[in-house]
């Protein structure tokens, strides 16, 4: 299976705590400072899977596996800017995910939001069909023992090469949700 770089910008959280706890309004912090992985933990890559070029963060692809906030989460609003620069990338965001990888797996438990490039289901055939359609760019899913249920699932047509994308997930409680348009992160191999 064909795994491609993927470039993010700037991510961002918008906090819902600081209103829970009275402390005033909730204001967006950076996760992603623009030069170095200040604030990231390397899971389970290799050192140079990541990196940052331009302000941009930038993983290679290569091994599968995560990097997590060196930050714990709970309700919040996650803006992330991103693009593949090859075709058929395949990539995602892990929400209200475990510290570290299953036992034999590169994946913790969590919810991943998928990030795929257009022509990744045409590259990845399997005994020559082409993956199913529920198999799509910003499908919210469980991976491993989390498991999902989608309010209103549907089917994304964005996520070309070299095309700056935009998703916004309110993740507050045990909902996340989803909002795209064309404008922490997952390696795989």
């Amino acid at each position: 299976m064909k795994r491609c770089p993927i470039a993010i910008l700037p991510v961002c959280l918008l906090f819902a705590v600081a209103a829970i706890r009275g402390a005033g309004v909730p204001e967006f912090r950076d996760l992603f400072n623009g030069r170095d992985l200040a604030g990231w933990v390397n899971v389970n890559t290799a050192a140079d899977t990541w990196s940052v070029e331009n302000g941009m963060l930038v993983c290679s692809g290569h091994p599968t596996g995560v990097m997590r906030t060196d930050r714990q989460y709970e309700n919040f609003v996650l803006h992330v800017e991103w693009m593949h620069t090859e075709p058929g990338g395949n990539s995602g965001m892990f929400l209200w995910s475990g510290p570290a990888p299953n036992p034999g797996s590169p994946f913790p438990n969590g919810v991943e939001v998928q990030m795929l490039e257009l022509d990744w289901p045409n590259l990845n055939k399997r005994d020559g069909k082409t993956p199913p359609v529920a198999y799509v760019h910003g499908e919210l899913f469980g991976v491993g023992k989390t498991k999902t249920v989608p309010d209103n699932p549907a089917v994304v047509l964005i996520g070309a090469p070299d095309v700056l994308e935009n998703f916004k997930v309110p993740a507050v409680s045990t909902s996340p949700g989803l909002t795209m348009a064309p404008a922490a992160l997952v390696s795989y191999a």
